[in-house]
């Protein structure tokens, strides 16, 4: 059993030191395109997001959101949403998300990338965590609102390197 244990450790131990973290910062506006007040607790959104964003592989994208979310008593119940980012070249990623808490202004995140191109073909299936902040509030039309995306998804070393590396073939 012993050696169980140490066999566990070394593996535990080695994965740590050939992974990595790939970090992607999201700056855009997000609106409520449709809004039902089911009643005075209960409200379903249809919203959009859009903006830029960077990552930590030096890849510069534009995109967003399209999903909804549902409040009950002001606080995030159910939520789905899919995102698109896109960089210059044409290659694109997909991510399916999640809401597990928040309300209006902040919440968290998980996701998982459910489809790329070019480089992020190679993330397709990774789970990740990101978290989100209003930095300015909605104009009275619940429209335009800014906000902060940020998150991250654990790599190994060798995915970021190529990620940093990749040259699309014409």
């Amino acid at each position: 059993m012993k050696k169980i244990y140490i066999i566990f450790l070394f593996f535990l131990i080695n994965f740590k030191t050939i992974s990595t973290e790939i970090i992607f910062d999201y700056y855009g506006f997000y609106s409520w395109d449709k809004i039902i007040d089911i009643n005075k607790e209960r409200r379903f959104v249809i919203f959009n997001t859009k903006g830029i964003g960077t990552s930590n592989a030096g890849v510069q994208t534009t995109g967003g959101c399209d999903g909804f979310l549902e409040y009950v008593k002001g606080i995030i119940d159910k939520s789905y949403y899919i995102c698109k980012l896109e960089e210059g070249n044409g290659d694109a990623t997909f991510f399916e998300m999640k809401t597990e808490t928040g309300e209006v202004d902040a919440g968290i995140t998980p996701f998982k990338i459910i489809e790329g191109t070019g480089r992020w073909k190679e993330l397709v299936g990774i789970n990740c965590l990101g978290a989100f902040s209003m930095i300015k509030d909605f104009d009275e039309n619940m429209k335009n609102a800014s906000i902060l995306f940020k998150a991250k998804c654990e790599i190994p070393d060798t995915t970021l390197e190529r990620l940093k590396n990749y040259k699309k073939e014409n």
